[in-house]
This record gives C-alpha cells, structure tokens and sequence, in this order.
C-alpha cells in the first residue's frame, strides 16, 4: 500500500443523450477535467491518464462502465456499450436510447518502487534455537516447540513445526505439521498442513513480512 502509484479519479456527472455527444464535446469537458485534477496532484514525471463513461440504456437502472482509449473513437461508444451489455446481463437494445450518466478520468503518477533488501544466505549449520513448552491448538496440549529469534534467521533457512519466531512486535507460532521458510527479503513463507499433519487435508500457504 506505501509503494502504491499517486493516483486521483475524477467523476463528472453529466446526464446527456449518447446520440448528442460527439468526440469534441467529451474533449472539451475531459480537458476540464484533466486541468482539475492537475491542480491537485503536483508530481514530477508524466502523468497516464485513463478515461471511461457510464452508460445505460434509457429507463433502466444499472449502468455499464466503458474505457475510452482514445477519444477519436467516441463514434464507436454506443456498439461497444451495446456490446458489453450484452456479456454482462445477456442481451442489447441496440434500439433504446442510450444515457451518459457520468465521465470518470483517472490520473496517475508513477512512483519508484522501493528496493528491498537481501538478505544473506546460511553459510554453516542450521539457526539457533532454544526449546520451551507452547500450546498447541492443533494437538489442544503443550508441545516442545524450538524458538528462533526472527534477527537470527537467514535467506533459506527451512523449519517444520512445532516452532516458534520471536521478535519485539510478536511471535509467530509454527503448528505441528507447518514449515516455515525464509525468502531472499527475510518474509516468513509457512507451508500450512498443520490439518494433514492431524490426518486430514491441508496444504495452503501463508506470508508473513
């Protein structure tokens, strides 16, 4: 979410006939638009910007979202609505009327993804590890579980539970059954099979950063 693009939508309500527009009238109000949301956003590069309409036909309800890649083809809306209400509700009107309901621009900054870092590999023997009694959900008992402490683990290292991560925020606890891995940015990757390991079906996967 940090690491997200800067991004602002802008919807325009306008209420109008399709068959009365043309493409230098959706130029005209897109270019007001655009000049708004300009004045928001300040950031460096260039821009993308995205443009679609909401239409629908005359006295319905729902409405059906269309992109706009390029406003020379503003002549086309109308089959391509037609042709997309037809994949979502099963059917066009090709002789109804059609609305535009509104005009949606959205403009974007792209921003430099953070580079993570690596973490090192394990060069010698497994990681550390203390032991301590941990209740088990799995087996509703107290196991030994091996503790790590989350500093002290490398890129690579493989651990099956029952274990247990400690850091100073939490404490991750590893299941009878899981294995926990460590990718090349030091997230926890757990093989859940802690319902296998109890003689059932298990087999999902779960990040922890």
């Amino acid at each position: 979410m940090l690491a997200t693009d800067l991004r602002h939508d802008l919807v325009r309500t306008v209420i109008e006939p399709l068959e009365r527009t043309d493409a230098a009238w959706a130029e005209a109000r897109y270019g007001e638009m655009q000049r708004e949301l300009q004045s928001i956003l300040r950031a460096d590069g260039a821009p993308g910007t995205h443009r679609a309409a909401d239409l629908r036909y005359l006295g319905q309800e729902h409405t059906v979202t269309i992109a706009i890649e390029d406003l020379g083809d503003w002549a086309q809306l109308r089959r391509k609505f037609d042709a997309a209400h037809q994949r979502a509700y099963g059917y066009a009107a090709p002789d109804v009327e059609v609305q535009l309901l509104n005009l949606r621009l959205s403009v974007v900054f792209p921003l430099d993804l953070p580079r993570l870092a690596t973490l090192e590999r394990r060069a010698g023997s497994a990681p550390a590890f203390e032991t301590r009694k941990i209740y088990s959900a799995v087996a509703q008992d107290s196991l030994e579980h091996r503790v790590y402490q989350r500093d002290q683990l490398r890129a690579g290292d493989i651990v099956r539970g029952p274990a247990a991560i400690e850091e100073a925020g939490t404490t991750t606890i590893i299941d009878t059954g899981d294995t926990f891995s460590v990718e090349d940015h030091g997230s926890l990757v757990i093989q859940l099979n802690a319902v296998e390991a109890m003689g059932g079906v298990g087999g999902s996967e779960h990040r922890s950063p």
